[in-house]
């Protein structure tokens, strides 16, 4: 009777199916209420199940308030496989519930993304790239801000949490398998993600067991800071520990917490400011900065040759590495993968960084994007600062810390440039949820407001000091001093066959490391690529150093090649023993 009174009063859409329900049975229930919306709501009215209620229309600046438990899941797809981040392209259509000055900032940054593609040599090819990032930047911060404080983090957590326990796993697989010539990374690596990634993944994860995840047992959180903390020291990424504690200070809330930064930040302008305590900072790199000296260099060279416009987008690699190997890869890969496909020779390597988010912004978008890059900085810093949530303060001031000697917050990523775009939309979220003269003031912001100024302060702040690092890091020492006993360097190549040339050289001084000899092949912006050299000990070298030349381009028949030394502990230092030119000789 229930059966056939719910089909009579309570379904009016399906009542012509009662005869056929009462001969099925109860087991069709299924297919006979899914035959409307509305039946579905008269079933819930007649049985007293809650039902939700119609979403309302969001007002400008008023973030919807979507259910925790998909908030994050995209994200965690994300880390575990970066192309599924073009989901997030589907939040777009919410740029609209974004408050003024959130909207304006992006606005403008889209804008200079756009300008600064028209400005390159291949302007189609850079649009369309310039574009799909701006898509997934403003995407990213429309996601985080839809779900705001109630952004569900375990999703996150267990993503890196696996990743990292999978990087555990294949370093233990590879160092039980490997033969006696097998070369095996120095740190932790994981398929795309380098030694340095994988320490920004175990700071994340100690910043989330410490700050983040409130709801957690306390074993599970110490299990996970204790993973983090062992994913951090594996990856050997000095810059990470410093983000760290950077991170840790910016949660830290209230007055004392204001004065310890304060005194913080004086100390460390002091030590970079004397020369003698400068040298001392590099030692957190391990006295060396792994040849990021010259990879600035070289950024800082591209830039100079388009300033306005840069190369374009995913651009940098070809005119960073003019002689690189397309198919350089990990070495994590190389061990389970010997091949490298053959399509990557068509790209133009877009997984080469310049080391520095400010050098990258510069060089792939030239002054009028990296303008964008800055103002986009400074609305993640400033919806961070003011919210009052540490987990973000914290996220988002450590990914712009290893932005300095990395590029943290390069799309696409292993996780953690998403993740700081989608805490910066968050926090601006969060920001709103605060008291009413707070929402006030981030909800309708005209364009000479406090708040605006903050934001542009804030973003020029980040670049400029960002661009300070290299500076103030790789600014060389005295020159090393070498006595150039014989130097043999023919003038002509064989096609297909190794450059040889004869040095017979000797230090003037004590050694700090091992000395090194590099025979480099240079373009036309004086790109230069190593493509030989032999390291000597006890500051003698005297035998034959062997090369080979990357035909490639239309200076192949005339190839320019540098000779430098350099003691491996301080490569800015390089001393440029000899430049000159080979040419190639003719087929016959």
């Amino acid at each position: 009777m229930v059966w056939y009174w719910w089909s009579k009063r309570a379904v009016p859409p399906c009542r012509k199916l009662s005869a056929w329900f009462r001969d099925c049975g109860p087991p069709a229930c299924t297919c006979w209420v899914w035959c409307s919306t509305r039946s579905v709501r008269a079933v819930a009215m007649a049985t007293h199940i809650p039902m939700a209620a119609p979403t309302p229309v969001p007002k400008p600046g008023v973030p919807r308030q979507p259910s925790a438990l998909g908030g994050g899941r995209l994200l965690a797809a994300a880390q575990l496989f970066p192309p599924l981040g073009a989901g997030v392209l589907g939040w777009l259509g919410r740029v609209r519930e974004l408050p003024t000055l959130l909207q304006a900032a992006l606005g403008i940054f889209v804008l200079t993304q756009v300008v600064a593609a028209l400005l390159t040599a291949q302007p189609l090819l850079s649009l369309g790239l310039a574009l799909l990032r701006s898509a997934l930047v403003v995407g990213w911060m429309t996601y985080g801000y839809s779900y705001g404080r109630r952004l569900n983090l375990g999703w996150v957590t267990g993503a890196l949490a696996l990743v990292s326990v999978l990087a555990l796993a294949m370093a233990a697989w590879l160092r039980m398998t490997a033969g006696p010539d097998t070369v095996l990374p120095r740190g932790l690596e994981f398929l795309f993600i380098t030694s340095n990634g994988m320490s920004i993944v175990g700071m994340v994860l100690v910043l989330l067991a410490l700050l983040g995840l409130r709801h957690w047992s306390v074993i599970s959180r110490v299990l996970l800071g204790l993973l983090g903390a062992g994913v951090l020291v594996l990856g050997l990424g000095k810059a990470a520990w410093l983000a760290l504690g950077v991170g840790l200070l910016l949660s830290l809330r209230g007055r004392w917490g204001q004065g310890l930064r304060w005194g913080m930040l004086v100390l460390a302008a002091l030590a970079l400011a004397v020369p003698s305590t400068r040298a001392q900072v590099l030692t957190l790199f391990g006295n060396s900065l792994s040849g990021r000296e010259q990879v600035w260099t070289d950024a800082s060279r591209i830039f100079s040759a388009s300033p306005l416009g840069g190369t374009g987008p995913y651009q940098y690699g070809a005119s960073a590495a003019p002689f690189g190997d397309p198919c350089a890869t990990l070495r994590t890969i190389e061990a389970v993968v010997p091949s490298c496909p053959a399509w990557v020779e068509g790209l133009s390597q877009p997984w080469i960084i310049a080391h520095n988010g400010t050098l990258q912004a510069l060089a792939e978008t030239g002054l009028v994007g990296a303008a964008g890059w800055f103002l986009l900085y400074g609305a993640v810093l400033l919806g961070a600062w003011k919210s009052r949530w540490p987990l973000a303060r914290a996220l988002t001031g450590s990914l712009l810390v290893v932005n300095t000697v990395d590029n943290a917050i390069l799309l696409p990523s292993p996780g953690y440039a998403e993740l700081f775009l989608v805490l910066g939309g968050a926090s601006w979220a969060a920001w709103l949820a605060r008291p009413e003269e707070a929402s006030q003031e981030a909800a309708a912001l005209p364009a000479g407001s406090a708040p605006a100024l903050q934001l542009a302060a804030l973003g020029g702040a980040v670049g400029v000091g960002t661009a300070a690092v290299p500076w103030l890091l790789a600014a060389p020492t005295a020159p090393v001093q070498v006595e150039l006993r014989r130097l043999l360097t023919p003038a002509q190549y064989q096609s297909g066959e190794v450059y040889g040339l004869y040095a017979d050289l000797s230090w003037a001084q004590d050694l700090a490391g091992d000395g090194y000899l590099s025979v480099e092949q240079c373009s036309d912006l004086n790109i230069c690529t190593r493509i030989g050299g032999a390291r000597f000990e006890k500051g003698r070298l005297s035998e034959w150093v062997y090369a080979r030349i990357r035909e490639e381009g239309p200076d192949a028949q005339n190839v320019a090649l540098r000779l430098t030394v350099a003691d491996q502990s301080r490569l800015a230092s390089a001393l440029v023993l000899k430049e000159w030119k080979v040419s190639r000789v003719a087929d016959e």
